[in-house]
């Protein structure tokens, strides 16, 4: 049974508008809002910002990915 969501925000190997000013993408945040209000537990790395750590893994049942094309 699925409980709790890791939603990972992956960093740019690029220069990007994201490099500039440290904001993240909406589209994670409103994934994470929409499956809290659902019952779920998420969590959101953003990973210009905090590392991606093995226990971040070994919490979820369930991990989504968000990047740049």
């Amino acid at each position: 049974m699925i409980k709790n969501i890791l939603l990972i925000e992956s960093k740019s190997p690029d220069f990007n508008i994201y490099s500039i000013y440290k904001l993240p993408r909406i589209g994670l945040v409103i994934l994470g809002t929409l499956a809290k209000q659902a019952g779920y537990n998420v969590r959101i790395v953003y990973q210009e910002i905090n590392e991606l750590r093995r226990e971040h893994i070994l919490w979820a049942d369930l991990v989504g990915f968000s990047v740049l094309t």
